[in-house]
């Protein structure tokens, strides 16, 4: 894989791309449910179906990391006004931790249009 924007990828690679490495099941999820982004609003991951299977352009991961990322600068107050004295801030920070992982590791992400 050499990381273009218009390859087209199965899940799979898609999977085995990224570090730290979610499953194929996890991608699958990120297909059908969505990941909720820090704004609240849910972000999709593109594909493209033939023969059915599912494709996915590398434009479309580095797009789709981006959307769900953490802000910049937010700091642990969001994630801790979130559910504070609960598990799920601890749960929040360690999501925001690993997606911030996955966009660093993919390098910086160029803006998209429309």
């Amino acid at each position: 894989m050499n990381g273009q924007s218009d390859e087209l990828l199965c899940v799979n690679e898609v999977a085995r791309a990224l570090r730290p490495r979610p499953t194929a099941a996890a991608v699958y999820r990120w297909i059908h449910r969505g990941v909720r982004c820090p704004d609240g609003r849910r972000a999709y991951l593109n594909t493209t179906r033939i023969g059915g299977r599912y494709w996915v352009r590398w434009g479309d991961v580095r797009a789709f990391l981006a959307k769900i990322a953490p802000e910049a600068g937010r700091g642990q107050n969001g994630a801790e006004r979130a559910a504070s004295g609960s598990g799920r801030a601890v749960k929040r920070r360690s999501h925001e931790h690993t997606m911030a992982r996955l966009v660093a590791r993919l390098g910086p992400i160029p803006a998209t249009t429309g």
